[in-house]
Parts: structure tokens; sequence; C-alpha cells
């Protein structure tokens, strides 16, 4: 498998640090609103989940076999916190979409030393619509495989197979939703990032796993949108822009 996830997981931080540039910070603001706003909405969802499928463990196990619950409430906790953080990353993505593809933008630019345009705020009003169709419509392909994955996760006999699964089906989701920002912005389409994300599935994976595990992270997950546009964007700028269509 070509690819290193080490590579990718380094671009994640690379991002964090890209959008400290004194340039970028205007079109980092609104995903950051976007992601606290959303994050204190996640907090209250989460409880109300958690305590729902406590009860239903309870309901579920006899009481000769309720030793097993300690085997099963790790599974359980690590499976709701992985459903409540991808939820959250992909309802600010939704959101966020058209600011997060400005800011691909900009930060393409930056890296390949081109002159920042005044901001393009009609062209943004323009595609604003577009764009959020655009996240539905990827979300629709995702939820085809996230559906019967989720369902295991989310029912305690059947966690322990799901909850990998998911760990690792949504990072690499996560790892296409961001590089598809700076590929659309080139006029690349979805089709053809996933044909790019597969011919270095080590990075992509890589970069989309460490994604997942920051989102976990109360306070960090505000961060890791825009950090995760500017990494994803110099990913493309260094690594997949190259490779040739298959």
């Amino acid at each position: 498998m070509k690819g290193n996830p080490i590579e990718g997981i380094g671009y994640l931080f690379r991002g964090a640090k890209i959008i400290t540039n004194p340039s970028l910070r205007k079109f980092v603001i609104a995903p950051i609103v976007i992601n606290l706003l959303l994050f204190m909405t996640m907090i209250s969802w989460a409880v109300s989940l958690f305590g729902e499928q406590v009860q239903r463990l309870q309901s579920i196990l006899p009481n000769w076999l309720s030793w097993l619950e300690w085997l099963i409430w790790p599974l359980l906790v690590l499976a709701l916190l992985l459903t409540v953080s991808y939820t959250f990353v992909t309802l600010a993505n939704i959101i966020a979409a058209p600011f997060n593809g400005l800011l691909s933008e900009r930060v393409e630019l930056l890296l390949t030393n081109q002159p920042l345009p005044e901001t393009p705020w009609k062209q943004f009003m323009k595609e604003f619509l577009p764009t959020i169709l655009n996240e539905v419509r990827k979300l629709a392909f995702f939820a085809r495989y996230a559906i019967p994955i989720g369902l295991l996760m989310l029912f305690p006999p059947t966690t322990a197979i799901g909850t990998p699964l998911w760990l690792a089906f949504t990072s690499w989701m996560l790892a296409l939703e961001y590089l598809d920002y700076p590929m659309i912005n080139n006029k690349i389409l979805f089709p053809e990032v996933r044909q790019k994300a597969r011919q270095l599935p080590l990075t992509t994976f890589g970069f989309g796993l460490v994604v997942m595990i920051v989102s976990t992270v109360p306070l960090l997950n505000i961060l890791v949108m825009p950090a995760a546009v500017a990494g994803s964007t110099a990913a493309w700028v260094e690594k997949y822009k190259q490779l040739e269509p298959r």
C-alpha cells in the first residue's frame, strides 16, 4: 500500500500552524464560531443518548450475564463518543462548507506563493446554496455504508464488531470530506477525489484518523475543522495534485 500514515497525521498539525497566518484569520473565524455553537448543542444530545444506551444495555443483559457489563461498558462509551464526534463534524462541515471552500482557496494561494485577491463575497454568496447541496449529496453517498455499520455499533451485543469498523470507515470518510475542498476548487469532482485518495491510502487514512481522534477532544474539536481544511489543502498541493487519475 502506498503512502505514509505518519505523513497523513502530520498534515493536520501542519494545517493548525497554517491557520495562524494573519492573512487567513478572517477566514477561520466563521468555522470556529459555527463549531462552538454546534458543540454546545451536541453536548446536550450526547448526555441524552448516553442515558438511553445505558438503559438499553441494562434491559438486554439478564442477571446471570451482568458480569459482562465491565467488558461492554468501555466499548459502549467509545461507540457513543465516536458517534457523537462524527455527527458533530459532519453537521459542522455541511453548515460551514462555503466558508471552508473559501479558506481552502486562500491556503492554496498562500502555499503556492500566489497573491491573495480581495475576498470574492459576491461569488461566495452565489455558490453558497450549490455548495451546501454538494455536501448533502456526499452525505447521502456516505450514508449507504454508514447506516449498517452504525447500527452494529449502537446495539450493545454487536458493539465489539461495529466500533472498530466505524472508526476505520469514518476516518476514511473524513479524509475524503476534507480533501474534497481543495479538489473541488480545482474543478475535480468527487469520484476523482476518491480515486486520488485510493492512490495514497495510508496517507489518506492517517489524516482521517487523526482528525477523528482530535474531534473527540472537547475544545480541540472546535479548532479541528479549519486546521483540517488547511492541512488537506497542503496535502493536495504537495501530494495529491501530482497524481494521475486512474
